[in-house]
């Protein structure tokens, strides 16, 4: 679907909407877009999921590096992040009831870990 990404022309919720629609797929048979992959996986599944196992694996090596020009960053999840994100699950039951000041004291907290 996305040969070459541009980020003028490509948005990530496009790409996340596409990947969502892939796990529901039940018919590979009108599968045009890899026609190997769906060979493979049609005769010798082992063989398939090994080759999978493999471009994840490529894949993840790969998942933080930034494009430059992008407006969207990767970076890899820090202590802080995860801190902050227990707080505000464990402390805001209704986003819209949250003041400002009970986030920004949150991330302060998440900070100093």
């Amino acid at each position: 679907a996305y040969p070459k990404w541009d980020p003028s022309k490509h948005y990530l919720v496009t790409v996340l909407t596409f990947t969502k629609k892939i796990f529901y797929a039940k018919n590979f048979d009108d599968a045009k877009a890899n026609i190997e992959a769906k060979n493979l996986a049609k005769t010798d599944p082992a063989s398939y999921r090994q080759k999978v196992d493999e471009c994840v694996g490529e894949s993840q090596k790969k998942a933080f590096a930034n494009m430059d020009g992008s407006t969207t960053k990767f970076t890899e999840e820090i202590l802080g992040h995860r801190v902050l994100r227990d707080l505000l699950k464990a402390n805001v039951r209704e986003p819209s009831q949250v003041s400002k000041q009970a986030v920004l004291s949150m991330i302060e907290k998440a900070s100093k870990v």
